[in-house]
C-alpha cells in the first residue's frame, strides 16, 4: 500500500512539473543542436626546453624540435550540444566539439645556436582537438521567434598536433626534409558566448575558446625535456540546427 502511495505521489509530482513545463515553454527550448562554425586561432607552444646534449642537429632538425611559435590562423568546428532548461531563463548545456585549424610563423635559428645559418624557416603546425564542454546557459532577451541569450563554462579536451618545417628558396617555401614531428595530449578548456535562437529551430553562436593542452612527442627524439604546454584560443561563428 505504501509502495502504491509512493508511485502515485511520483507519478503527480512529475505530471505537474511536465504541466508546468509545457505552459512555460522549457519542453520547447530543450533539445539537441549540431553546429558547424569556422573562426580565427591563435596557437603558442610554451615549454620544449632544449637539453644540452652533444648530438649534432641540422638546422632543419632543429627547427622540427622548436616550440610552436606564436602565430594565428583558420579554424573550423563540429559541434554538438544538447541543452535542458530549468526555467524559461535558465538552463545548461552539455557539448562536443572536435576542431580542426591550421597555423603558419617563421622560426628564429638564431637562439638556438646556429648564429651563421642564413636560411629563413618556418613552422606550420596543424591540429586536431576533441573536447567536452559543460555550460551554464541563460536567454535573457526574448521577442517575438527570437531568443537571444549566452553560456559560459569549461571541460576537457584531447589534442594531436602535427608540425611541418619549411625553407624558403628563391622567394618559396618548400619542405625542408625533416620527418613531421607528431605530439599528443590531453588538457582543459574555458568558453564562451553569445547565442541567438530564431523559431527554437536556427541557432547562431558567437563564442570564444581557450584550450590548454599538455602535448608529449610519440617521436623518438633526446633533444626535448618534458612535455609541452600549448595554448590555442579561437575566436568563431557557427550557425546550427535545433531538434
Amino acid at each position: 500500500m505504501k509502495s502504491i502511495i509512493k508511485i502515485t505521489g511520483l507519478l503527480f509530482i512529475t505530471s505537474m512539473f511536465a504541466n508546468n513545463a509545457a505552459a512555460l515553454g522549457i519542453e520547447e527550448k530543450t533539445g539537441n543542436v549540431w553546429s558547424f562554425q569556422f573562426g580565427y586561432g591563435l596557437m603558442n607552444g610554451l615549454g620544449g626546453k632544449h637539453s644540452n646534449s652533444s648530438r649534432a642537429y641540422t638546422p632543419e632538425s632543429a627547427a622540427s624540435r622548436a616550440p610552436t611559435p606564436e602565430s594565428g590562423g583558420f579554424n573550423f568546428q563540429f559541434k554538438n550540444a544538447y541543452e535542458i532548461f530549468f526555467t524559461q531563463m535558465h538552463g545548461l548545456r552539455l557539448s562536443t566539439d572536435i576542431q580542426y585549424g591550421s597555423s603558419k610563423a617563421p622560426v628564429d635559428l638564431q637562439t638556438m645556436g646556429f648564429v651563421g645559418n642564413t636560411n629563413i624557416y618556418s613552422k606550420v603546425a596543424r591540429l586536431l582537438d576533441l573536447s567536452i564542454n559543460l555550460d551554464y546557459r541563460i536567454d535573457f532577451f526574448h521577442r517575438g521567434k527570437w531568443d537571444i541569450g549566452a553560456f559560459a563554462g569549461g571541460g576537457v579536451g584531447y589534442a594531436i598536433q602535427t608540425d611541418k618545417v619549411y625553407v624558403n628558396a628563391g622567394g618559396k617555401d618548400v619542405p625542408a626534409g625533416e620527418t613531421s614531428p607528431t605530439y599528443a595530449g590531453g588538457g582543459w578548456n574555458l568558453e564562451g558566448g553569445l547565442i541567438a535562437t530564431y523559431s527554437n529551430l536556427i541557432q547562431f553562436e558567437l563564442n570564444a575558446i581557450y584550450k590548454r593542452r599538455d602535448l608529449a612527442r610519440n617521436l623518438y627524439d633526446i633533444a626535448r625535456v618534458g612535455n609541452i604546454a600549448f595554448n590555442n584560443l579561437a575566436f568563431n561563428l557557427g550557425i546550427g540546427f535545433k531538434f
